[in-house]
């Protein structure tokens, strides 16, 4: 499993965690204000040309929010990766970090409740859990996160080549710029090739942790079947935690 080269402690990671936050609650103030800017400045270009064409910039704003949620996912990412470094280390307990978030009060409910849920779950008993099958379940959901982030930037570019050909066909008047949305075949296909990949690269790992320390318990594999794959398919990951 990919750790930080530095493990953090305690109130380092609830540092690491406000800043995160704080990051991203900038990042969405900004989105808004783009909104503003894009939406007035379309609707006042259009009013000045007495023309609808003008507004189809405003599907620009798709591929800005793709790009939004694209880079909010690598900073989850990241942010993921040190916090679980911390807990496979044992210098982190996920119960009292939860805890103690969720009592500062100027916090975001809905946004730190976003960023916990890519730790493991909290109504199990980790503490039961070998220091071995913790590396183990923290590769797992990393490589969950990857799959997600792999997603968003896929979605990102599908939504950029869909809005730019409808901007251009809207421009021009022509259907034939229409035909680059389908550019967005291949991007669904190397999305789920890039899923494949990631979990054979997951199955691999892990089939190397067990060979060299025996790890990947029924216990594990309890708390395993209760993250939240989000679309990978059931009979994937399952394969690739029970090799």
């Amino acid at each position: 499993m990919p750790q930080s080269k530095v493990t953090l402690g305690f109130s380092e990671v609830v540092r690491l965690t406000t800043g995160t936050i704080d990051i991203r609650a900038r990042r969405y103030r900004n989105l808004v204000i783009l909104f503003v800017i894009l939406t007035v400045t379309c609707v006042a270009w259009a009013a000045i040309r007495k023309s609808w064409r003008p507004a189809v910039c405003l599907f620009f704003f798709v591929p800005a929010c793709a790009v939004f949620f694209y880079l909010d996912g690598r900073l989850i990412t990241k942010w993921q990766e040190k916090v679980l470094g911390a807990w496979v280390e044992g210098n982190l307990d996920l119960a009292i970090l939860r805890d103690t978030l969720n009592s500062v009060r100027a916090l975001p409910r809905r946004m730190l409740q976003g960023m916990l849920d890519n730790l493991p779950p909290k109504d199990v008993d980790l503490k039961n859990l070998s220091p071995s099958d913790r590396r183990i379940l923290a590769a797992t959901l990393q490589a969950i996160g990857r799959c997600q982030t792999d997603r968003t930037g896929l979605a990102t570019l599908a939504y950029v080549t869909t809005c730019t050909s409808v901007a251009t066909a809207a421009f021009q008047w022509s259907w034939l710029p229409l035909l680059g949305s389908l550019l967005v075949l291949p991007l669904i296909a190397a999305s789920h090739g890039m899923t494949t990949w990631r979990l054979q690269r997951l199955r691999n790992d892990l089939a190397s942790m067990k060979q060299a320390d025996g790890s990947g318990s029924e216990r594990f594999l309890e708390v395993a079947a209760r993250l939240d794959w989000g679309p990978i398919p059931r009979e994937k990951w399952q394969k690739a935690l029970t090799r």
